[in-house]
C-alpha cells in the first residue's frame, strides 16, 4: 500500500464551489501521491459508500454541514478556529482524529475535551513557485481588504511605494505576482498563521509579515530576520521594507533560507 498502514482509499471532504484554490485541494493533490484519494462535495455524498474508503478526512472549508456517521474512520481539520470556534468545536466532537492549523485553536480545542493536534498550514510547490519574470514591483499584497488594521497598513505602504500590487489573484497568477515583487506584505486577521506566509516563501520572495505572539507557533517555524521579516507596528513595517529593499543582497539571503524552510518542512505531503 502506498499509504499508511491499512490505509489504501481516501475520501476527502471540502466544498470547492465557492473557493476552488481552498485548503482541500491541495491536501487532495498531496494525499493522491500517498494514497487512492478522491474529492467529496457535501452535495454530493449520496454516491460515496463507506465501505470503499479506508479514511475520510474533512478539511475546514468555513462552511457548517452533517457528514454522513458512517463515513468512518473520520479525520477533521480545522482551518479558522479563530473565526468560528463553536462550529469547529461541534466538527471535531463528530470526528476520530482532529488537527487545527493554529495552535491557539487546538488549545482550545482541548480544554474542550476535545484531543486536538496542531498542524499548520502549508505550501504545494508545484503551484507556489518562483517565475522567472523580473521584479518589478516594491511591495504586494494579495487578498481581501477590509476595513481594519490590515487596510490600513496597506493604504500606508501604497502611500511610500508607487510601484505595488494590491488586489486579488489565484494559484499561478498569485505565484507570479509574488514574484514579481521584491517584498509580500502580510497582516493576519487575529493573529493567525494564515495561508499567505506559507504560500508567499515558497515563491522564492521576501515575507514582511506581523509579529505573532509565542504562542501562535510562528517564531517556532521561521526566524526574523532569518526566513522572513516581521513587524510589530507600521514604523517597523516600513523601516523593515526600506530596509531589505535598499539591501537586495540581505534581502535574498532571507528569501533563499525562506523558501528552503517552507518547501522542505512545510508542504502539503
Amino acid at each position: 500500500m502506498r499509504g499508511g498502514a491499512g490505509v489504501s482509499r481516501v475520501c476527502v471532504i471540502y466544498d470547492d464551489r465557492g473557493r476552488p484554490e481552498t485548503t482541500g485541494g491541495y491536501c487532495l493533490r498531496a494525499l493522491r501521491g500517498l494514497a487512492d484519494a478522491v474529492h467529496a462535495r457535501p452535495d454530493r455524498f449520496d454516491p460515496v459508500s463507506p465501505a470503499d474508503y479506508d479514511l475520510f478526512v474533512r478539511v475546514d472549508d468555513g462552511l457548517d454541514y452533517p457528514v454522513p456517521a458512517a463515513f468512518r474512520p473520520l479525520a477533521w481539520w480545522a482551518i479558522d478556529t479563530h473565526l468560528g470556534p463553536a462550529r469547529c468545536l461541534a466538527q471535531a466532537r463528530s470526528a476520530d482524529l482532529v488537527f487545527a492549523a493554529q495552535r491557539p485553536g487546538a488549545e482550545v480545542l482541548r480544554a474542550a475535551g476535545v484531543a486536538a493536534a496542531w498542524l499548520p498550514l502549508a505550501c504545494d510547490p508545484d503551484v507556489h513557485r518562483p517565475h522567472a519574470v523580473p521584479k518589478c514591483r516594491d511591495v504586494c499584497f494579495v487578498g481581501n481588504l477590509f476595513p481594519g488594521p490590515r487596510a490600513d497598513l496597506v493604504d500606508l505602504l501604497r502611500r511610500h511605494y508607487p510601484a505595488h500590487f494590491v488586489g486579488r489573484a489565484y494559484m499561478e497568477d498569485m505565484a507570479r505576482v509574488y514574484s514579481e515583487s521584491r517584498t509580500v506584505f502580510n497582516r493576519s486577521v487575529r493573529d493567525d498563521l494564515n495561508m499567505r506566509v506559507f504560500e508567499a516563501l515558497a515563491c522564492g520572495s521576501l515575507l514582511v509579515t506581523n509579529s505573532l505572539p509565542p504562542g501562535s507557533g510562528q517564531a517556532d517555524l521561521f526566524g526574523d530576520g532569518a526566513h522572513l521579516a516581521a513587524y510589530r507596528d507600521p514604523e517597523e513595517l516600513l523601516d523593515k521594507v526600506r530596509f531589505y529593499l535598499a539591501r537586495p543582497a540581505a534581502r535574498e539571503k532571507v528569501e533563499r533560507a525562506g523558501r528552503a524552510e517552507g518547501t522542505a518542512r512545510h508542504t502539503y505531503r
